[in-house]
């Protein structure tokens, strides 16, 4: 193979998929060498065996879910959250507008959105017709101290989507981007403060050798985000600490969820609770989907939540998070995340913990 590339991208998650097509589109992929690394399979390959088992198996040496083409967006909802043309403010979505501003964060937004329409996305677009109804879900919500971030939605669906990322993989391909499944990058190649390349090896650990670059870009993502806080700490490259968000994955009736389902699809929810004001919100919501499991580095299992476009449940689910933020003399947001899911596994076993409303109020939990 190839060992000397003008650019590697570390990750074939959502920013390490976009940094290559943006290169295609620039028209310099056609004569640089660009490849993208990535530790699992191609989104074809990629398969959760719980459908047909009934639980989690654990996949080796990586959960199909969190790692391969297209990242965790390859089985989630597919949804893509798009800007409110008449708010003066980004309402999700991180800090991008603080360092580009709130017009420019948006132009990115539809962009991107025009990106997947060109690759089979659909067209229907959520939370911009019933505006009566919408109102009175706002109303009711700011009654109860709680704010609704009312974002139009572009609900694509898991299946849906693991055929656009099929589409989109097959593109950077045909367009000069060379692309490493199943290989870990186990290391940086970094001498006197300038990068030279990566370390790589393949999934189970062996046959380690070097590949050269003139650029490294690290699209690494949640999955990775550990491997990163590492690799800063080795090279003394200077980072931030950022929020984390700790939570639980709520499921309930379709039925109770009905008006929120049908007029906004998503009801993004914030909430500053008292004694301290800590930031509260809902995330992720699925109406009709499932709840499913996944798996990151030391077993560490977590939980996500997904809908089909097709296939439907009788419940929706959705992430109700606490965003907190660590400075002095705490900066290890991502070690804390991971410590407060270890605690929670070694209480179930080593599987997720499951329970009901009155489960919670009576201090009982069961193993999912």
């Amino acid at each position: 193979m190839n060992n000397n590339y003008d650019l590697i991208i570390v990750g074939a998650g959502p920013s390490g998929v976009f940094t290559a097509y943006e290169l295609i589109e620039l028209g310099i992929a056609k004569d640089k060498k660009i490849l993208i690394i990535e530790q699992g399979k191609a989104v074809d390959k990629r398969y959760c065996p719980v459908e047909k088992t009934g639980k989690c198996v654990k996949c080796k040496p990586y959960c199909n879910i969190t790692s391969g083409f297209s990242g965790s967006g390859a089985f989630s909802d597919g949804k893509l959250t798009l800007p409110n043309k008449d708010s003066d403010t980004i309402e999700v979505g991180g800090n991008l507008d603080k360092y580009l501003g709130v017009q420019e964060t948006k132009n990115l937004m539809f962009y991107t959105d025009e990106i997947y329409l060109k690759f089979g996305a659909d067209k229907s677009v959520e939370g911009l017709e019933h505006l009566d109804k919408i109102k009175e879900i706002a109303d009711r919500a700011k009654e109860n101290g709680i704010t609704l971030a009312n974002c139009p939605i572009r609900h694509l669906g898991t299946e849906k989507s693991h055929e656009l990322y099929k589409k989109l993989q097959d593109y950077l391909l045909e367009n000069n981007i060379d692309i490493m499944f199943e290989t870990n990058v186990k290391d940086l190649i970094i001498k006197d403060n300038k990068v030279l390349g990566v370390i790589i090896e393949n999934s189970n650990g062996s046959d380690e050798m070097e590949i050269l670059s003139k650029y490294v870009v690290l699209g690494i993502g949640r999955k990775g985000a550990n491997w990163l806080s590492e690799m800063c700490a080795k090279y003394s490259i200077k980072n931030h600490a950022g929020v984390v968000d700790v939570g639980v994955r709520y499921e309930l009736p379709d039925s109770i969820m009905k008006d929120i389902n049908e007029y906004l699809y998503e009801g993004k929810f914030i909430a500053h609770l008292p004694p301290y004001k800590d930031k509260v919100r809902t995330f992720c919501q699925n109406p009709s989907g499932f709840v499913a499991n996944e798996v990151y580095d030391n077993n560490l299992n977590l939980v996500n939540g997904h809908s089909y476009k097709d296939k439907k449940s009788t419940n929706t689910n959705l992430a109700i998070l606490a965003s907190h933020h660590f400075s002095d003399p705490f900066k290890e947001p991502i070690k804390y995340g991971i410590n407060i899911g270890e605690n929670a596994n070694q209480l179930g076993k080593g599987n997720v913990l499951v329970q009901r409303l009155g489960d919670i109020l009576n201090r009982k939990a069961y193993m999912g």
